[in-house]
């Protein structure tokens, strides 16, 4: 079985997620805005020709395609709380059916591995954009 990572293309951890799965050679996709909209532009085409244009340019039709489209979310967030992780993030959570959403203790970054759902799963993941906590997402380190 193969794992595919999903996310909306976003900046920050969005975008540290392809960039994992192309150092790892895993498969990659996700949903994005009508003009592949992202709040930098556009998601560039390295991203965006492994992606689906939703019909609407909003982030809330992507968000919730992605989140069907996957078996877990790993949300990744600074803080413990859904609300407090605010915009995007939170209604990635709220719309997340019970149980698929995987949310590491606070702060994400010290924790090496989120737990599994099974072989064969495609994980979803959402955090908030780079903007929100420039310089803190910079690395990422896989083991």
């Amino acid at each position: 079985m193969t794992l595919t990572i999903m996310s909306g293309g976003q900046t920050g951890v969005d975008r540290g997620a392809f960039e994992t799965a192309i150092r790892l050679g895993l498969d990659f996709g996700g949903w994005a805005p009508r003009g592949f909209s992202a709040e930098d532009g556009r998601i560039p085409e390295v991203y965006a020709r492994r992606m689906r244009e939703s019909s609407d340019p909003g982030y809330a039709m992507r968000t919730r395609l992605n989140v069907q489209d996957s078996d877990a979310t790993l949300i990744l967030s600074w803080s413990s709380s859904p609300e407090k992780a605010g915009g995007g993030t939170w209604f990635t959570e709220k719309v997340c059916p019970a149980g698929q959403a995987v949310r590491p203790p606070a702060p994400a970054a010290r924790r090496r591995g989120a737990p599994a759902r099974g072989p064969g799963r495609d994980p979803e993941v959402a955090a908030p954009v780079e903007r929100a906590r420039p310089q803190r997402l910079r690395t990422v380190r896989v083991e």
